[in-house]
């Protein structure tokens, strides 16, 4: 779904996340700030994952068995 917004002369046309994608996304951002440090987070969530097949974080925030899958994947790097 995608929704036109206009404020403040901004303009955002994308995807909105439900309230347990939101809850699965600040979720997995605590975690890996955890176990990473706020640098190591951001680039392992943003990066690509062989394992996943993909970006972390779009993984997680996907489903529940995304998020569960990064997360195992967090213990083995902490």
């Amino acid at each position: 779904m995608s929704i036109l917004i206009e404020r403040a002369g901004r303009r955002f046309d994308g995807p909105y996340l439900s309230s347990d994608q939101i809850e699965r996304q600040g979720h997995i951002l605590e975690l890996a700030i955890a176990r990473l440090g706020s640098q190591g987070a951001i680039a392992f969530l943003n990066g690509e994952e062989p394992g996943l097949g993909g970006r972390p974080l779009d993984i997680a925030v996907k489903s529940s068995s995304g998020l569960e899958a990064v997360k195992r994947i967090l213990e083995e790097l902490g």
